[in-house]
């Protein structure tokens, strides 16, 4: 009856009291990563003498690189989602005793982390690729220009600055 304990981690590991460190310099990563999004547009004047249209392009470069970092922290959060079904946890009912009791059964544990919702639907919620999928979006349309005479479409690569 329930799961296999060798397949269960104990959370008082040193190993997973590492993972939790690194996985919370990630998100920190990720917290630092996502306002450089809104860096992706750029304004250029293309006539150059004032009289030129002004027109905003979306960089490439910037949501690549941007992209790159906020996937790879995506993928140690799913790693972390992963872990989560598998790790031990202090049941409630012991912890009126005094002394906290580590659920052993595989699961248990894990219709306890679907079942809470700062648990498992929060972590779906933080893994969805939603600047990465709003970008790569709009980056069929890149090089749409609001200008002062009206938008024009270019597709295209904005230009390098110097």
């Amino acid at each position: 009856m329930g799961g296999h304990p060798c397949h269960v981690l104990d959370p008082r590991n040193d190993r997973l009291l590492w993972w939790n460190r690194v996985l919370l310099l990630a998100r920190f990563a990720a917290l630092a990563v996502d306002p450089f999004f809104l860096f992706a547009l750029a304004v250029d004047d293309d006539g150059g003498d004032g009289g030129g249209a002004v027109c905003v392009y979306i960089v490439e470069s910037v949501v690549r690189a941007v992209s790159i970092v906020r996937t790879c922290v995506d993928a140690m959060h799913l790693c972390h989602v992963w872990l989560q079904f598998r790790l031990a946890y202090v049941s409630r009912e012991s912890l009126v005793v005094g002394c906290g009791k580590l659920v052993w059964d595989a699961r248990d544990i894990a219709f306890h982390y679907l079942g809470s919702l700062r648990g498992f639907w929060l972590d779906v919620f933080v893994v969805l690729p939603i600047p990465q999928g709003y970008v790569s979006e709009n980056s069929k349309a890149i090089g749409i220009h609001m200008c002062r005479g009206g938008c024009s479409l270019r597709v295209g690569v904005a230009p390098a600055t110097p």
